[in-house]
């Protein structure tokens, strides 16, 4: 069979098409010259499983075997669909993906549990020989970085014997040029997306950078898309094919790759040959070695290519007649110099240059206003000197620069302003990714640095996202170096760089005592079982005192100080403890004379950990992995773990039934009674610093030395949570069974809940689609209706459904009445129902005579309610007869919305009419027509400021108008979502729509939201999601001027924020400290 053939046929043919053979096997015998052609062929056969061997043919005068310099294939085995792949049984080949010089790249796929990932084939020897060279780089990578969400990440190697291949991430995506070409007609890919995503590029290769790894192939089929414009999730940008990266400064053997399965050079042909040249940096291509400013120059390139739109032609020389924006060009030119020296000096530069580009084009908008004003300064004292002999003249131009002079400075002082409301909206985008990365730190940090004047609900909605923190502990004027907590979860004790101590009782906060340990940092703490005695190490001396008599009852020096680890053991007379000189010992606290009873040599004791029955100690090690130790004799039983594996934590349960052992960034599950690790294998993101199970050992938390932290749940093998910004090496369990504790960044000890949802509080309970909400007035209940015919009453603290209504109808509007203590609700057919929210007792019926009631809205002053109908009336109603007040035929079509003025005194109506209408609601007299929507208007809603009217159709436009002069002074213009909500916040500064929160100032989009219905109260700190069809949920937030955070002036922004936290999280029953 010729290799095409063979190739084809390996690619869709399975044995299940041969019902009658056995398995088939495929044998590849190389290339071979025959007598009468000229090329070689290669020599490829398929056949039975054992009906007769694939042997290659006897060579002969008329074919023999021809060998290729430099590329002598390795023969016998191919891959084809559904066979198992070699030395792993458990994994199919499922799809061929493609192929090359190097091989070919197959999708694999797990039987067990549908798992998939690539694998690439060599099927070069010469290649394969120097692999090992390309998995050094990519675990260097690995190494310094951790498993980095946006780089392709590689799972297995084997390159023993054949045949040879790598095992990668499968990205679920599409490379760069694919995506692009299938989204180039896309309404959401605008130019923000397409800088976005080369400054993900820019953010991933500065990870690189940072770990010493310089990638010199970025392109855009090494740049991989996962997600869709359309999708909630958005989209993720994977970097991948380190191939022939080069870690600078390191040698390299001559005659080996850096190049994987894309080539073998020396080193000269390295630095000139390897990489895509369209991407390629000058210097590259004439010989010299690249840089990390090669990288650079290849962004470029893709940068050009992503806003000219075409990713198959190279750069042509007049490259900037395309580019019509000059900060733009001016970007792409910088990236592209000749010089290496010329180019932005760093790809995290670069994407920071591609993120502010928009504060960079009002900036030069403001300097070319600048710039024309000077000029026109320059001008007039001219004209001015030449005809200063008339004084007419004279008056007239100083009259007009005083003009131009106070005109030009409005035009800058506003532009000034718009600079920063954009540079504000990019921190409020930059804190919001943050916390998407799970970093509240940054977030904080980012936030903290928003000017007041510019705040508004997006963030205090990211200062409560960032606070989530339950409580906090530590010092006011020194750092928290270490912390300690006793076995059963009640105290938890603090040792400051100062030397001082603080111990808290955990489950009520209260602080039991502090007191002065030492005069240097306090390295390590130990609390016994029923926290009665605390041990304490500084840099020489190990301390032991009594809590509750608050005495120190003894002290030692350490032998090889400092000591790094302390644990009590039951008996509480013993203490083990371990010095960073790989001393491990256990003395007796109630022998101070007798000498510390050494364990042998443990290398570094990273962790230790020991039952709760005192019959065994875990020690992680450095060098010499888990090593368990009997707690009676304090012989050595067993050591776990390969030669040299790095254990780097370990944590017992508190039935001392189970434990967990962390190899690195691999958790593994072990049986204490049997001293296996027999459990499962847990991966997370990066190398594990500390573990602890919850007190019912369902759960696991962990910290790695990265930074990161999160829950398991040992049952599914799914994490709860994930956080970031931990330091030091220890997390802690609260007693309040869902919290966990952590260091952090800033060097106080934080408290959160590991259940905590952060899309906000979920409301549970509706069986069909909810439309109908309202808050009471002192938002402390929220109301809903639904299609299942039921009314709730909510929390809003908790979530909690506190009582619910049976209703002979569907509830498609409500509002609270008569001080909360009454709702009223609208159904098809015309039907008004009032319910008293006490009782949940429907009081009173009346049919209107209306077909439908479209909306119910109440007024602010009076207990009265007003309803519109799709007959085009608005009807007045008195609370307590339900008796009408008022009539008014606003349209002779549907009237979509009513809405009363903040004073009551005004009533405005949407219509399918493409009219809004104010009305006087006393009279019902026609105050005002607002005229400018192209289509049926479904919303309307007065700003609390009451001088302005918002209103919003089906003409996709939102419309702000003045209501004195009936003029519209602003629109804003949304073609992606529908346009049936609007909520406008209580300073009159946002506006909320079904998907948008708009900048009422400059009418522009500070974030987008999932497509929602979305109802605000009144004082903005309370906000309902729902519709989708029944998901409900409320996002609460934190104030975002100063005086509603603290009324203290002397208090830093940072300081209000945190006593604010500290006074929401204990009114909704976090304990105080």
């Amino acid at each position: 069979m010729v290799h095409s053939a063979f190739d084809d046929a390996r690619a869709v043919l399975k044995d299940r098409d041969f019902p009658d053979s056995a398995e088939l096997v495929w044998s590849n015998h190389g290339p071979y010259r025959l007598a009468d052609l000229d090329d070689p062929l290669w020599i490829c056969e398929m056949g039975e499983k054992g009906s007769a061997p694939l042997l290659a043919p006897v060579e002969s005068a008329e074919a023999r075997r021809l060998t290729l310099p430099d590329e002598e294939p390795v023969l016998g085995w191919r891959p084809s669909l559904e066979k198992s792949l070699p030395n792993a049984p458990d994994w199919v080949l499922t799809e061929k993906l493609g192929e090359g010089g190097f091989g070919e790249v197959w999708r694999i796929q797990n039987r067990a549990n549908n798992e998939r990932r690539v694998a690439k084939f060599c099927f070069q020897s010469e290649r394969v020989r120097h692999l090992k060279r390309e998995v050094s780089l990519i675990r260097l990578l690995r190494e310094r970085i951790g498993k980095h969400p946006n780089i392709v990440q590689l799972h297995e190697v084997c390159f023993e014997t054949p045949p040879y291949y790598i095992v990668m991430e499968d990205v679920a995506g599409k490379d760069l040029a694919k995506w692009f070409e299938e989204h180039r007609d896309h309404p959401k890919l605008t130019e923000q997306v397409r800088l976005e995503i080369v400054a993900r590029v820019a953010d991933t290769l500065q990870s690189a950078h940072d770990a010493g790894v310089i990638h010199r192939d970025v392109k855009p089929s090494n740049i991989l898309i996962k997600g869709t414009l359309d999708s909630d999730s958005g989209i993720t940008v994977m970097l991948t094919d380190f191939g022939i990266g080069q870690a600078p400064g390191r040698e390299i053997p001559s005659g080996s790759t850096l190049t994987g399965f894309t080539g073998t050079f020396s080193p000269t042909e390295l630095r000139a040959r390897s990489g895509s040249w369209l991407y390629m940096a000058p210097e590259v291509l004439v010989g010299q070695e690249s840089s990390i400013r090669s990288d650079v120059y290849s962004l470029g390139v893709i940068l050009y290519q992503i806003v000219h739109g075409e990713f198959n032609q190279p750069l042509p020389a007049d490259w900037e007649r395309g580019i019509k924006d000059p900060i733009l060009a001016g970007d792409i030119r910088r990236c592209l110099a000749r010089r290496p020296e010329d180019r932005y000096e760093s790809a995290g530069e670069f994407a920071r240059a591609l993120r502010n580009l928009g504060e960079r084009r009002i900036a030069q908008a403001i300097e070319e206003t600048r710039r024309r004003t000077e000029a026109r300064r320059r001008r007039l004292t001219f004209g001015l000197g030449v005809f200063s002999v008339f004084a007419m003249a004279l008056t007239i131009a100083l009259g007009s620069a005083w003009r131009v002079a106070v005109q030009a400075r409005e035009r800058e002082r506003l532009a000034r302003l718009e600079a920063e409301r954009g540079h504000y909206h990019s921190q409020i985008h930059e804190a919001q990714r943050a916390i998407e990365d799970h970093d509240s730190w940054s977030a904080r940090e980012i936030l903290y640095k928003c000017p007041e004047h510019l705040r508004g609900w997006e963030w205090g909605r990211l200062a409560y996202l960032s606070n989530l923190e339950q409580r906090v502990f530590g010092f006011e004027d020194t750092e928290v170096y270490c912390m300690a907590q006793s076995r059963d979860g009640s105290t938890l004790a603090c040792g400051g760089m100062d030397g001082r101590v603080r111990v808290w009782e955990l489950r009520s906060g209260n602080l039991l005592w502090e007191f002065k340990a030492g005069e240097g940092r306090v390295i390590q703490l130990a609390l016994d079982s029923d926290s009665t005695t605390l041990a304490v190490s500084d840099e020489a001396w190990v301390s032991i005192w009594d809590v509750n008599s608050h005495r120190r009852t003894g002290q030692f020096r350490a032998e090889r100080p400092p000591v790094v680890e302390l644990q009590f053991l039951p008996d509480r007379s013993l203490l083990a403890s371990a010095d960073s000189h790989e001393c491990f010992c256990i003395r007796d606290l109630s022998k101070p004379g007798r000498p510390a009873m050494e364990l042998g040599d443990v290398g570094q004791l990273r962790d230790l950990a020991i039952t709760p029955d005192g019959s065994r100690m875990f020690a992680a090690c450095h060098d010499h992995g888990l090593m368990i130790f009997n707690g009676q004799t304090f012989a050595l039983e067993k050591a776990l773990g390969e030669e040299g594996q790095l254990a780097t934590s370990v944590t017992v349960d508190n039935a001392g039934g189970a434990f967990a052992v962390a190899f690195e960034n691999r958790i593994r599950l072990g049986s204490v009674p049997s001293l296996d690790l027999s459990g499962a294998e847990l991966r997370v993101p990066g190398p594990v610093e500390s573990l602890c199970f919850f007190r019912d050992g369902r759960l696991l938390a962990y910290q790695t030395s990265m930074g990161s932290y999160g829950v398991i749940d040992l049952e599914s093998r799914a994490e709860r949570y994930t956080g970031r910004g931990a330091i030091g090496k220890t997390i802690l369990i609260s007693p309040l069974d869902n919290r966990v504790v952590v260091l952090g960044r800033d060097r106080r000890v934080r408290e959160y809940r590991h259940d905590r949802d952060l899309d906000g509080i979920p409301l549970e309970g509706h069986q069909a689609f909810v439309s109908a909400y309202d808050f009471s007035s002192d938002g402390e209940m929220l109301a809903t209706g639904s299609d299942d015919q039921t009314i709730r009453l909510w929390d809003t603290e908790s979530g909690r459904n506190i009582s619910t209504f049976i209703s002979p109808r569907p509830i498609r509007c409500l509002a609270f009445l008569s001080e909360n203590q009454r709702i009223v609700g609208g159904s098809p057919g015309g039907a008004v129902q009032q319910w008293d929210t006490i009782t949940g007792q429907l009081i009173k019926e009346i049919q209107t005579g209306a077909s439908n009631i479209t909306s119910i809205c109440r007024h602010p002053a009076k207990d009265r309610f007003a309803i519109s109908t799709s007959e085009g009336q608005v009807v007045v109603y008195e609370r307590s007869t339900l008796e009408k007040v008022l009539t008014i035929v606003a349209s002779n079509g549907p009237v979509s919305r009513v809405a009363f003025s903040p004073d009551g005194s005004r009533l405005a109506t949407a219509g399918e009419d493409y009219l809004v209408k104010e009305w006087d609601s006393e009279t019902g007299n026609l105050v005002r027509v607002f005229e400018a929507h192209t289509s049926p208007v479904n919303q309307v809603a007065f700003l609390a400021d009451g001088e302005r009217l918002a209103s919003a159709g089906e003409d996709q436009r939102i419309l702000i108008w003045n209501r004195e002069t009936g003029e519209c002074v602003g629109t804003m213009l949304d073609k992606e979502y529908s346009l049936f909500d609007l909520a406008v916040s209580p300073d009159s500064q946002r506006l909320f729509t079904r998907a948008r929160l708009w900048d009422l100032n400059n009418f522009r989009p500070i974030l987008d939201f999932g497509e929602r219905h979305r109802i605000l109260h009144r004082d903005g700190l309370l906000m309902v999601e729902g519709g989708v069809p029944t998901a409900l949920r409320i996002l609460p937030a934190f104030p975002w001027k100063d005086h509603d955070l603290s009324e203290d002036p002397t208090l830093s922004l940072e300081e209000r924020v945190e006593e604010y936290r500290g006074r929401y999280w204990q009114a909704r029953g976090a304990p105080s400290k």
